[in-house]
């Protein structure tokens, strides 16, 4: 596939749908307790199996106006009654009792006029004013089949992303063009200054060369903007995200969706981008996350339907380092292509800077590594030497060829540990996107837990002897070095201007 041309092109593409299709709630098909009085809001949560009866459940957590999330029980009988106050409400119906594994959460947008009618959003009443709400089944597992014993199951049940395979429905395709659309957007006390495409296009540029290098040739980006600022009708701060992982991400983002759905046609693009000026303050916007969705996700559906992956800029897209802006883009696509975070939060590192999804305002290893290369289908089955240890009951030895170098060669060595943790060894020198002193450089090796889940310390770097840091960048192998990983003996023998010559046995 060619190089990704530079540049955001306009969109030219107009609107899509004119409105999102309302649906009609289904007459009750049970008689329910009557509401209490002064109730505006009547719902009845069905089994999607089966619209003739209720869940199950014993209730639904809501959120006003992107508070707090609360639990609001209901009536054995599937009815659910409250009496809310104006404003906007989040409502995720519940999975009935022991059943976590088999339902997936709902989630509805409702509003609360001033005059306290209640209203959902794709939804009508039914005669008797009641909204018909369900929860979404889980399809079936399909039985998973390895083709090579290193092709570990991920095991954690995150649907959004995975650690291990197979790739999760929904998210980015690890192999062709990618439309991705650019929605520009700025505030009443934050107006966009200059031209959109201009300010972003350093972000988009570098992203995209980024996974044309990472992928080798396989995915290239084709970036798309609306030609001027879209002025939302909110304060930069009316969402409360002026601190990491708070307020109301998901109800800006679907905000932003909203305001730009009469003039854009989601159909045509696989992610879509929402960004804010520079001058946004961190106090305002400290952060932007990224948004994989799956079914079931409403605040994410448009007049063209669900737009399954997409994220916005905050503060942290413009810090005073080099590469924040397409190094904060590149991040957070890389979730919505299905990777997990690498770093922790509630747990000392673990694995340290090696790979753009732990630490991407780093401006040393910066590079995809192999194993989110591998599970990504961006490193071949000929790329990557899977071993079983039952093969090292004599020494093994192997030749690395480095990850970033435009090469034929093994640019791998894997060894399955166990059904859930595999070890993985890959040779990481200054080249490429990685920028490594003398010391830094040499054979990473790190294993990679199946059960754990995005920043819990399922990745752990194996390091050195006299290995100290804690962000482990002194971890990699020198020639000489030898250490222990579950039994398996790692001897790195030689290095010249090609590759390492590593040494594996069973101690």
């Amino acid at each position: 596939m060619p190089a990704p041309t530079p540049g955001i092109s306009t969109y030219r593409g107009g609107s899509g749908n004119a409105a999102r299709p309302q649906e009609k709630s289904f007459e009750l098909p049970v008689r329910v307790s009557p509401p209490p009085s002064g109730s505006n809001v009547k719902l009845w949560v069905y089994d999607p199996e089966n619209e003739s009866r209720a869940l199950g459940s014993n209730g639904i957590f809501f959120q006003k106006d992107g508070g707090t999330w609360t639990f609001l029980n209901g009536n054995s009988d599937g009815s659910v009654y409250a009496n809310w106050s104006a404003g906007s409400y989040a409502i995720d119906t519940v999975e009935p009792g022991g059943r976590a594994t088999e339902y997936s959460r709902k989630r509805y947008l409702a509003t609360v006029s001033a005059s306290g009618e209640f209203s959902l959003s794709g939804l009508v009443a039914n005669s008797q004013g009641y909204f018909t709400l369900t929860i979404t089944k889980m399809t079936a597992k399909q039985v998973y089949l390895p083709t090579s014993a290193c092709r570990l199951e991920d095991q954690t049940g995150n649907m959004r992303g995975a650690v291990g395979f197979p790739k999760r429905e929904y998210r980015l395709a690890s192999e062709g063009r990618i439309n991705a659309l650019i929605i520009p957007v700025d505030f009443p006390d934050v107006p966009g200054q200059g031209d959109p495409e201009e300010l972003f296009r350093v972000m988009t540029d570098e992203s995209a060369k980024f996974f044309y290098s990472q992928s080798d040739g396989r995915v290239q980006f084709n970036f798309q903007s609306l030609d001027n600022w879209l002025r939302a009708p909110f304060k930069s701060d009316a969402y409360r995200l002026g601190s990491w992982n708070q307020g109301d991400s998901g109800g800006y983002f679907s905000a932003v969706l909203a305001l730009a759905d009469p003039l854009v046609d989601y159909s045509l693009f696989d992610v879509v981008y929402v960004l804010s000026p520079k001058e946004t303050p961190a106090t305002s916007i400290a952060y932007g996350p990224a948004f994989p969705s799956l079914p079931g996700d409403e605040p994410m559906m448009t007049n063209e339907g669900l737009v399954r992956n997409g994220t916005f800029s905050g503060a942290d897209a413009w810090q005073n380092f080099p590469g924040a802006g397409w190094k904060w883009m590149t991040h957070e696509t890389g979730h919505l292509f299905g990777l997990h975070d690498l770093y922790t939060v509630s747990i000392p590192g673990t694995y340290g800077s090696w790979d753009l999804m732990s630490l991407n305002w780093s401006t040393e290893a910066i590079a995809i590594n192999a194993w989110n290369r591998y599970i990504q289908g961006w490193l071949t089955e000929s790329q990557v030497r899977c071993l079983e240890p039952k093969d090292l009951a004599s020494p093994v030895e192997t030749l690395i060829t480095p990850i970033e170098r435009e090469a034929d060669g093994i640019k791998a060595v894997m060894i399955p540990l166990s059904s859930k943790k595999i070890l993985v060894m890959e040779s990481r020198r200054s080249e490429g996107y990685d920028s490594l002193s003398d010391k830094q450089a040499g054979l990473l090796v790190y294993t990679v837990d199946m059960s754990v889940q995005s920043i819990e310390g399922g990745w752990n770097t194996q390091r050195r002897p006299g290995s100290t840091r804690p962000d482990f960048t002194d971890a990699a192998l020198k020639v000489g070095d030898k250490i222990t990983v579950d039994s398996i003996q790692i001897e790195v023998i030689s290095r010249d201007a090609s590759v390492e010559l590593v040494r594996l046995s069973r101690r």
